[in-house]
Parts: structure tokens; sequence; C-alpha cells
């Protein structure tokens, strides 16, 4: 099944459901169109549409529900239950799923229609909430409760939006036989709108630099009101020895501007072994990586399940490539006819 990419016009506003690639949890349970990700108007109503397809070779119930989006300083989203949901950037009491519940026999699929209604006073920032879509327990015993829990950030037009964050105080994290010496810290959102990461860390003794990071990639969002811990391998020509010195933290967001940055004492105890720049590569930016699974065997109750969520890829981005491919395409062509004549 083909992703659907579906276009709403509500009270003459535009609405684009950002297309990703399909979210499936075990047991076939499969979301097409399962992030939302765009901006909304003041006093406007907005519709997107899920296309939610039973892929496996046995009927399910679905259930639709609203809930909060939270995070964790090891974790990069978790669903909360609305009663958990306090958030002043909330998105939980503008949206609304229908169906909320139906049947799927298998190899069939149903469209859900989501929709936004803002408020012509909604104030600045960004507004945040999981459409959780899950498999519905029947009967008794034991049983495979799956999930997907689509995530849904909404920028409000023409708001000031706000990134002030704050990194707490870095920590050595020592050198194993296995892996080079690193520096942990955590990054807390203060402000009111969401922002991805790019982090580097550079160590001193003095104004001399002893060791660096590679600059990380922005990976999953942090949104306002939560922190996140990241932890980045040092980079060195020779051990970082005994001692205390500087390290300089700097946090950027996607497009390269500076939200935050901080300077913290490190010491060394102990001689750490370093990655030697010649076999860096990009990677590890959390401390621990986020575990996703699928499903769960699980006494049924239906408090009780596992998500899944993937990085997207946006559709504008894919038509802007479409685009230059073809501009190129053309400039190549004129290039040959002008040679011939």
């Amino acid at each position: 099944m083909k992703t659907k990419i579906i276009f709403s016009l509500i009270s003459v506003i535009f609405c684009l459901a950002v297309t990703t690639q399909p979210l499936t949890a075990a047991g076939g349970l499969t979301v097409y169109n399962g992030k939302i990700e765009t901006s909304v108007q003041p006093g406007s109503n907005n519709v997107y549409t899920m296309e939610i397809a039973n892929t496996s070779d046995a009927p399910m119930d679905i259930g639709v529900e609203i809930k909060g989006y939270g995070m964790s300083p090891t974790q990069d989203f978790i669903s909360l239950p609305p009663k958990d949901d306090v958030s002043a950037y909330s998105a939980l009491s503008l949206l609304n799923a229908s169906p909320s519940t139906f049947h799927l026999e298998p190899g069939k699929s149903q469209v859900v229609t989501v929709t936004a209604i803002i408020a012509a006073g909604i104030g600045n920032g960004g507004r945040y909430a999981i459409v959780y879509i899950h498999t519905t327990a029947t009967g008794s015993g034991v049983g495979v409760i799956s999930a997907v829990a689509a995530r849904v950030l909404l920028t409000i037009s023409g708001s000031k939006l706000d990134t002030t964050s704050q990194i707490a105080s870095a920590d050595l994290v020592k050198s194993t036989a296995q892996q080079p010496a690193g520096i942990s810290f955590t990054v807390g959102n203060n402000g009111n709108y969401h922002f991805k990461p790019k982090l580097k860390a550079t160590v001193r003794n003095g104004t001399i630099v002893v060791a660096t990071t590679d600059l990380v990639a922005p990976g999953w969002p942090i949104i306002p009101g939560y922190s996140r811990q990241f932890k980045l391998d040092l980079i060195g020509t020779s051990p970082l020895l005994p001692g205390t010195y500087q390290v300089e933290i700097e946090v950027k967001d996607e497009s390269g501007i500076l939200i935050t940055k901080g300077t913290f004492p490190l010491s060394v105890t102990e001689n750490q072994t370093l990655l030697p720049p010649a076999t860096t590569t990009p990677k590890t930016s959390t401390i621990p990586p986020s575990t996703l699974p699928t499903s769960t065997t699980i006494t049924l109750s239906p408090s009780t399940t596992s998500t899944v969520e993937q990085n997207s890829r946006s559709f504008p981005a894919l038509l802007a490539g479409i685009a230059a491919g073809a501009i190129l395409l053309v400039i190549a062509m004129v290039a040959v006819g002008r040679k011939r004549k």
C-alpha cells in the first residue's frame, strides 16, 4: 500500500499533514502520514488525515486517542495520559480524532481525520500532542497489544518563538577498554518552541584545546518544558591526563543558530583514552539510546502498550529535490543544443 498525500481546505486554510515513512508496529498495525508538523493560524480550523492499515492476516479492533506529548532525560518522547499533560504548550485540548474506534479486516484500511481548532488568542510558540493509535484488547487472558504514537508539532504562525535553553553541568564519562572518554550533559528547553539540537564540546587546558567532539547532527526535538541527556565522545591525539580542565558546550538549532553555550570545570583523576581523529565518525548523541519496542506480550489491559515512531522526510523537501533535478536537466539540454549549433 502506497503512502497517500491528502489535501484539505478548511476555513480557507490549506493544511498539509507532513508525509512520513509508514509507521509499523509488530502485529501489522501500520499508519501512513504518521506525523503532523506544520504551522497553524490563530482563529483557524485545520484538518489532517492519517490512514490506518491492517497489514496482518488477522482482524483487529483499533482505538484512536489524543494523548499528551512528553519526554524524559533518556526518552525522545512519551505518550502521556491526559491527566498528566499539564504543559502550557499542550495541544491536547485543541485536537479531535474521528473515528475513535473501528474494526479492520486483514488488508483493509481506514482514514482517520484529525482536526485542530486554534483559538484566535492562542498565544505564542508551539503546541504538542500525540495521536495514539492502538489495537484494543478483547476477552481475557494473555495477548499482544500494539500501538503507534503519531507526534503532532504545531507552530503558531506570526507568534514569537522562544528557544531559551540551559545546559546542566558537564560530567566526564570515563573511558573503558571498549569506549573512549566522553562528556555527558543535559539540555533543558525553557522556551515556548521546540528545536532539534546540534551539539559540540571543546575541552581546554587554559587556552590550549586538548580534546573536542564531532558536531552531532540534530535528531529528535526537545519540546518546551523538557530536558534531554546527551553523551559526546571526546576526540584527541593523546590521552587526557589527570588535572582540571574547562569544557565549553555549544547548542545550536538545526539551521546552525546558537541557542546556548556554557563552560564548566572538568576534573580528570586518571588517564583517559580519547578517540583518535583519523577514526572519528559522527555518532552517539544520547545516553542511553531510546528503545522503542513495537509490541509486547501482556495480560490484556488497554493501559499497557508499546509504541513505535520513526524519523520522517517531509513532502516539501521531496518536491524541492525533484524541482532542482528538473532545472539541472533543462540546463544540460540547453548546453547540448548550443554545442550542436
